[in-house]
C-alpha cells in the first residue's frame, strides 16, 4: 500500500539548510513552515546490465502496448458484465474499442462486439445496445443479450450523441442533431422503437439538449412509468454554456416540454427517483462559478420545489458528480467523489445530506454500474499497480474483487513507486501531492503541474488521468521516473479533492499561489533528501502549462521546462470566449474590472523575466486554446535569446490523443529534459 500522507505540524518544522536554495523567487523571498517526511538513501535509478531474475524497466514502448478498460455495464440481475476494452493498434495508428462479457463471479471473458462503445442492457436484461461509428457518425446497434448477431437500429444524420432505454425496453430515446441531412442542427431528443424502421422527433426546445461531457451514464432519464423523460437544455455549444443549463420534462406522447428547474448556473444530468415523484440532478446551486461548491439537488416533479440537499458534497466543476444514481429504495444517491488524490464511490442520503464513503481504494474508482436491486456494483479502478481494470463488489459492506487482468506484461515490470507527501506553504496551509520514482539527494526532479484548472494529481497508474479512457495530457510521468528522474505532482491551492476552502485559497492569484506552493514543496523534498535541489525542471499541459509558465516568470530555479497548449495572454484568452466563467472564477471579475490581476498573471507580459530553456508544444487544431497563445511566447523567448523550441503537432486538438503522436511528444520531452538537466536521464 502507498504510505499515508505525512501530517504537517508547525511545531515540528525541520531546519532548512538546503531549502534556502529553492526560496529565491522573483521578486520576493517566501517564508516557510514545512513538515518533515522520512529521508531516503536511494540514488538515481540507472539502467544497467540485467541480473538473473531482474524485472524489466518501464519504458515508453511498454506504455505504448498497454490496453485499458474504459466502460462497464452490469446486467439488471447482476450476473453478467459488459466492458469496453481500448487496445492500441500496432504501429501507433490509433485505438480499437471492443466490447467483452464475463460473469460477475469471474471467469474467462468473451468478445461480443468490435468497434463498439456506450454499451447498455435493457431494463429486462434481454437486449444489449451499443454505438458504432460509420460515415454518418455513431449509430445505435442492438443484439440479444445472451448472444447472437447485432443489427443496426438507427441511421440518424450526424449520428447519435447519447441515448437511454425506456423502462419496458421497447423504445430508445436518443439525442442527435436536428434540422437536416447534414447533421449540423441543434441536438434534440428522438424516439426509436426497437422494431421500428425510423425514429420520430420528440423535442423542439430552444437551445441544445445537453449531452454529458465526461461520459458515463446518459444525460436522459425516463420516468419509471415510461411516460416522461427528464433532460437539460443549454443555450450555446461552448464548454461553459452548461452554466446556463435548465431542467425540463417532456411527455413521450408529445407536446411541448415544461420547465422543471430554471435558475442561474448549472443544472444537468437529471435522474428520476424509483417512485417517479422526484428528480435528482447535478448542480452549482444557482452560482455561475467553477470553484464554488457543486453537488446534487432534488426537485419535486409535481411542484418544481428544489431541495439543495447535496451541498455537503462540495465538489468543483470538473469533479462534480458525473453520473448520480438512485438506490433501489430511493433513500440515497450514489456518485463518484474526489477525496485528495483518490476518486471513490460515495453515497448521499437525500433526507439529511449525510455522506458515506463506500470504497477505500488507493487510486481512482469510476464508471459505476448497479444491478437493478442495488445490491451489486461493477466499476473501473486504477491503482499505482495497474491501469483501469474491471472490479465488482457488494454495495453494502464493499469488498471489491478484480475481474480482469488486461496487461499481464506489467507483472514483469519494475514500476516506479508512487507515494503521498505532505508539506505546508508560506501561509501555514497544509498541502499534499504525489512523489513518483526513487528519490535521493542527487536525483533530478521534474515538477508536473496538473491542469483543469480545478483538476488534481491522482494516485492511479497514471497520475494525469482522473477518468477512464485515453488521457489528453501526453506526459508519461511513470516512464519519466523510470528514466532516472523523480516526479513531483503537487495538489496546490485550487486543486480538486480538498474542499471549498482549499479552492478558495487560490483566487485572485491562482498561478502565483501555485508557484508558492510548489517551491515550498520542493524545499521540503530537498531538505528531506528526496531530490537534488539544483537540478529541477517543470512541465505542464493546458492549465498546467499556464501555471508552469507563470512559475518561470517568478523564479529562476528551474533548469528546463516543457509547456503544452497553455494560455500565455489572459486578456486574449478571456476574449476568445470559451472559458469566461473559469477566468472570472479565478480572478474575481472580468479584465475590464480587475485588469491588474490579469496582467500580473499573464506569462507573456512577464516573459522578460524567463531565463529557463523552454520546449513549447501545441496541437495545430486546438480550438479551446488557440495556437497563437504558444506561438507568441515562443517568439518572445526566441527574440530574447532564451533556448527554446516549438513543436506544432498536426491533426491534434487541445489534447494529444493519437498513440503514435503521444509517443513522439514524449520523446521530444525526454530529449529536452536530458539535454538541460545534465546526467538525469536514462534510456526510454
Amino acid at each position: 500500500m502507498i504510505p499515508a500522507p505525512t501530517s504537517p505540524s508547525p511545531g515540528n518544522t525541520p531546519a532548512l539548510p538546503s531549502a534556502a536554495r529553492w526560496m529565491r523567487p522573483l521578486p520576493v523571498l517566501l517564508g516557510l513552515s514545512l513538515a518533515a517526511i522520512p529521508r531516503v538513501a536511494a540514488g538515481p535509478t540507472r539502467v544497467g546490465p540485467r541480473a538473473a531474475g531482474a524485472r524489466d524497466t518501464l519504458s515508453l514502448e511498454v506504455l505504448e502496448g498497454l490496453s485499458v478498460v474504459s466502460e462497464v455495464a452490469i446486467s439488471p440481475d447482476g450476473t453478467r458484465i459488459l466492458y469496453r476494452l481500448l487496445e492500441p493498434v500496432p504501429d501507433g495508428v490509433g485505438w480499437r474499442g471492443s466490447v467483452w462479457e464475463l460473469p460477475a463471479e469471474g471467469g474467462t471473458p468473451r468478445k461480443r462486439f468490435d468497434d463498439a462503445g456506450a454499451t447498455r442492457f435493457t431494463p429486462d436484461g434481454r437486449t444489449v445496445s451499443f454505438l458504432r461509428r460509420d460515415g454518418t457518425g455513431a449509430q445505435l446497434w442492438v443484439a440479444p443479450a445472451g448472444g447472437g448477431s447485432a443489427r443496426q437500429l438507427t441511421t440518424h444524420p450526424g449520428g447519435v450523441l447519447d441515448y437511454a432505454w425506456s423502462p419496458d425496453g421497447r423504445t430508445l430515446a436518443f439525442i442527435g442533431p436536428a434540422g437536416g441531412d447534414d447533421g449540423s442542427g441543434s441536438p434534440q431528443i428522438f424516439l426509436q422503437g426497437i422494431d421500428d424502421d425510423a425514429s420520430r422527433r420528440l423535442t423542439r426546445v430552444e437551445g441544445d439538449v445537453h449531452v454529458a461531457f465526461f461520459g458515463g451514464g446518459s444525460a436522459l432519464s425516463w420516468a419509471p412509468d415510461g411516460a416522461r423523460i427528464a433532460f437539460a437544455v443549454q443555450r450555446g455549444r461552448s464548454f461553459e454554456d452548461v452554466y446556463g443549463a435548465d431542467l425540463y420534462v417532456t411527455d413521450v406522447s408529445g407536446g411541448p416540454a415544461r420547465v422543471l428547474v430554471r435558475r442561474p448556473g448549472m443544472d444537468i444530468l437529471p435522474r428520476f427517483s424509483p417512485d417517479g415523484t422526484h428528480v435528482a440532478f447535478v448542480t452549482s446551486f444557482g452560482a455561475v462559478d467553477r470553484l464554488v461548491p457543486h453537488g446534487l439537488s432534488v426537485a419535486d416533479v409535481a411542484t418544481g420545489r428544489v431541495d439543495d440537499v447535496g451541498r455537503s458534497i462540495d465538489a468543483a466543476f470538473l469533479d462534480a458528480p458525473a453520473d448520480p444514481l438512485w438506490s433501489a429504495d430511493g433513500t440515497r444517491l450514489f456518485f463518484e467523489r474526489a477525496i485528495g488524490p483518490a476518486v471513490e464511490l460515495a453515497s448521499l442520503t437525500v433526507t439529511d445530506g449525510a455522506l458515506l464513503r463506500l470504497t477505500h481504494l488507493e487510486g481512482v474508482a469510476a464508471g459505476f454500474s448497479f444491478s437493478a436491486d442495488g445490491r451489486r456494483v461493477a466499476f473501473l479502478a486504477s491503482t499505482p499497480e495497474h491501469p483501469f481494470e474491471l472490479f465488482v463488489s457488494p454495495v453494502e459492506d464493499p469488498a471489491p474483487v478484480r475481474l480482469t487482468h488486461t496487461n499481464p506484461r506489467l507483472d514483469a515490470i519494475d514500476l516506479p513507486p508512487i507515494r503521498r507527501v505532505g508539506w505546508r506553504n508560506a501561509e501555514g496551509g497544509a498541502l499534499e501531492g504525489l512523489l513518483i520514482g526513487r528519490g535521493g539527494p542527487r536525483v533530478p526532479v521534474v515538477v508536473w503541474m496538473h491542469g483543469g484548472p480545478e483538476g488534481h494529481a491522482v494516485s492511479g497508474f497514471d497520475p494525469t488521468l482522473p477518468f477512464p479512457g485515453v488521457a489528453f495530457d501526453p506526459f508519461p510521468l511513470r516512464v519519466l521516473a523510470a528514466r532516472g528522474y523523480v516526479v513531483f505532482a503537487p495538489n496546490f491551492r485550487g486543486s480538486a479533492g480538498y474542499g471549498f476552502e482549499h479552492r478558495r485559497a487560490a483566487p485572485p492569484a491562482p498561478a502565483a499561489r501555485a508557484t508558492e506552493d510548489v517551491l515550498a514543496g520542493l524545499a521540503m523534498l530537498a531538505d528531506s533528501g528526496w531530490i537534488d535541489p539544483d537540478r529541477a525542471a517543470i512541465v505542464g499541459w493546458a492549465s498546467g502549462a499556464f501555471k508552469a509558465a507563470n512559475a518561470l516568470t517568478r523564479t529562476d530555479r528551474f533548469r528546463a521546462a516543457v509547456l503544452g497548449a497553455g494560455q500565455t495572454d489572459l486578456f486574449a484568452a478571456f476574449g476568445e470566449g470559451d472559458a469566461v466563467v473559469q477566468w472570472r472564477s479565478q480572478y474575481g471579475g472580468s479584465p475590464w474590472e480587475v485588469p491588474e490581476r490579469y496582467e500580473s498573471e499573464s506569462p507573456l507580459l512577464a516573459s522578460g523575466r524567463i531565463t529557463t530553456p523552454t520546449l513549447l508544444l501545441h496541437g495545430e487544431d486546438d480550438t479551446l486554446v488557440p495556437v497563437a497563445q504558444t506561438h507568441q511566447l515562443h517568439t518572445f523567448l526566441r527574440l530574447r535569446g532564451i533556448p527554446t523550441d516549438f513543436v506544432l503537432v498536426s491533426n491534434e486538438g487541445h489534447g494529444i490523443i493519437h498513440p503514435g503522436r503521444r509517443s513522439t511528444v514524449a520523446r521530444r520531452m525526454f530529449a529536452w529534459l536530458d539535454r538541460w538537466m545534465g546526467d538525469g536521464g536514462g534510456e526510454g
